[in-house]
């Protein structure tokens, strides 16, 4: 070997190396942060661990076999490595580490079609392309491990190594029961390419053959088949009008425009193996949501890029030998150039990428969540139900639930009861309840079941929970203790109170009461009129300010006329005045600026502001 190939070599380990150790610690330096909350790492670190345990891939979390949701027989590789560290901290590494290695794919493709020089370059501007680091990012999945598979695909495809070629496409399709959408096209690549029979019939009877014994499989596993299957019912129900137009929606070529600016349009360049994204553009666009950037920030790109790869490799090559405008500019001044490509590529990944979320955390680090598992000493062995962003704080255990789940009593695209044992601690993270009312209400499988979730929650916790932790952030309840806290008992009745006079009002409710109890402030409330939308109450004092339901228990839509109702609210120690203002919320569930999720929404409010004093009585001007 060369000395330039032993350098070239040194340069490619160095890239992988820094980009597993770096996203390595910001996955970690995110999870200590309490930034996983959309359910998948906690998913994810559930299954291994009752495999390891002897459950097999239970999914505690979904209420049935992770096989039942996706047919991934790769995931039986992790186990050892899991087994070695049992955590969510495992697995983000591992993620990050394999990853990282997908450079070498890139490097052996770049080396084949252009030059080893180039393959290098190649590799190390794919670890810092922004789509890599989104994927890396939110949460943790196993499909973006079909990226390096399906690019080897590619290489032997090349190498005209028919075996390897067929056994890479086994294996990436043993990652997930969709990548057939991507295997499948490479008999449309054969057929273009006038490869021999086998190149093309191969991955098409493979690709369909399989897809229909994994459906089998799921359906075996769950009534009703694969649950993803209802995003594509609505094609069914509309019009060649309704289903053009849904293909032609902004939010589509938003997608479109966000993939090749990734790769700075180098696909373009060569577009004839953008064919292999045929498929996966497929599933995309006819999803009853459509795409948008939810794609851009996700591990759902996955499919996507190995097309965009191989189309931008030979993108680079036609640039490189062609006589074209950009190639002699290029050439004419290569210093300036590549230093064009960089600020490019550092561009995106503050934009397109996380960029700029990493460098905003870590600058400025915002206020976060508590650890409630440094502040309650909760035993391994204990069942647990938990808003979001707590799951994967105890999700290495046999059963843990969400809370979401067990409120709506269903399991997610489904009817079916969701199945789960009485908790021995429920940690409700109070900002859920905005997301609850935000995400839930509004989506049309769950929507039917919300009204009552609440009253199964307050159904679970009489059954005899002692409320252990409750402040402006989280409450906590644990098991097998007697029911006794009064903040959540009735309100009450209006001849309970008989110095009652409000205090003030709106057409809809009237405050009747309040009452200090050390750090928390019970408000009294009843209704006026008809109050059709849930209300909610925001908390604002002294350098805080936070809004919660007007009821734990009790949406305002299901109170009734004249009976009386509380919110309790707590209030630092070290803050004496508190303005209250009642309002509706509003809003939509986004993906942050480093990958988590979060609920972006607006307050309007419906009642004047109304300062309340601690210790204050309950009617000043008496």
């Amino acid at each position: 070997m060369t000395k330039q190939g032993n350098l070239s070599k040194k340069i490619l380990i160095a890239g992988i190396v820094a980009y597993t150790t770096i996203l390595t610690l910001i996955s970690w330096y995110k999870y200590f942060l309490l930034g996983y909350n959309g359910l998948d790492l906690a998913i994810f670190d559930n299954i291994f661990f009752n495999a390891i345990s002897g459950s097999g891939f239970w999914s505690s979390i979904q209420g049935h076999h992770y096989f039942a949701d996706h047919f991934t027989p790769l995931l039986y590789l992790f186990l050892p490595f899991y087994a070695l560290w049992p955590s969510p901290l495992n697995l983000l590494f591992v993620q990050s580490l394999l990853l990282g290695l997908s450079a070498l794919p890139v490097y052996l493709l770049g080396k084949t079609i252009i030059n080893q020089k180039w393959g290098v370059i190649l590799a190390l501007a794919w670890l810092a392309n922004p789509l890599l680091w989104n994927i890396n990012l939110h949460e943790w999945h196993i499909l973006p491990l079909a990226i390096p598979l399906l690019l080897l695909v590619y290489y032997f495809y090349l190498q005209n190594d028919f075996k390897k070629f067929i056994i890479f496409i086994i294996l990436a399709m043993l990652v997930r029961e969709d990548v057939v959408v991507a295997t499948i096209m490479f008999s449309l690549l054969g057929w273009l390419d006038k490869k021999g029979k086998k190149w093309i019939v191969a991955p098409a009877g493979l690709s369909l053959l399989y897809f229909i014994f994994t459906m089998t499989t799921i359906a075996s596993l769950r009534p009703g088949g694969s649950r993803f299957l209802i995003y594509y019912q609505w094609i069914f129900e509309s019009s060649p009008l309704q289903i053009v137009l849904h293909i032609l929606n902004i939010s589509n070529w938003e997608m479109a425009l966000g993939l090749l600016l990734s790769f700075l349009f180098l696909p373009l360049f060569y577009p004839r193996y953008l064919i292999l994204a045929l498929g996966v553009l497929a599933q995309i666009v006819l999803v009853a949501g459509g795409s948008g950037s939810v794609i851009i920030d996700t591990h759902y790109s996955s499919l996507f890029i190995p097309a965009l790869i191989i189309s931008s490799i030979w993108g680079v090559k036609k640039i490189k030998n062609n006589n074209s405008k950009i190639s002699r500019a290029v050439k004419f001044d290569l210093i300036l150039s590549k230093v064009i490509i960089i600020a490019c590529l550092f561009y995106l990944w503050l934009t397109l990428g996380p960029g700029y979320g990493i460098i905003s955390r870590l600058t400025s680090p915002q206020p976060t969540k508590t650890d409630i598992s440094k502040l309650v000493d909760i035993p391994q062995a204990a069942t647990i139900a938990s808003s979001y962003a707590y799951l994967p704080l105890f999700s290495t255990r046999e059963n843990i639930y969400p809370l979401h789940y067990l409120l709506i009593g269903k399991q997610q695209f489904s009817l079916e009861p969701f199945p789960y044992k009485q908790p021995d601690y429920i940690i409700l993270d109070l900002e859920d309840l905005i997301a609850f009312e935000i995400q839930l209400k509004n989506t049309y499988y769950f929507s039917n079941f919300y009204p009552q979730g609440y009253k199964n929650l307050e159904n679970l916790i009489r059954q005899g929970y002692e409320l252990i932790t409750f402040n402006h952030q989280f409450a906590i309840w644990k098991k097998n203790q007697k029911w006794k806290d009064k903040y959540f008992e009735d309100a009450g009745k209006l001849s309970d109170l008989p110095d009652y006079r409000p205090q003030f009002s709106t057409d809809k409710l009237a405050l009747v009461s309040w009452q200090w109890n050390k750090n928390l402030l019970q408000i009294t409330w009843q209704k006026q009129n008809t109050i059709t939308e849930n209300l909610f109450i925001k908390i604002t004092g002294d350098n805080f300010s936070y809004i919660r339901p007007l009821s734990l228990f009790i949406p305002t839509s299901l109170w009734k006329n004249k009976q009386l109702y509380k919110s309790v609210i707590f209030v630092p120690p070290d803050k004496k005045d508190v303005t209250i203002t009642i309002g509706t919320i509003s809003g939509r569930v986004e993906i942050d600026n480093w990958r988590g999720i979060k609920i972006n929404y607006d307050f309007t409010a419906i009642s004047p502001d109304f300062t309340i004093t601690k210790n204050q009585p309950t009617s000043p001007d008496k």
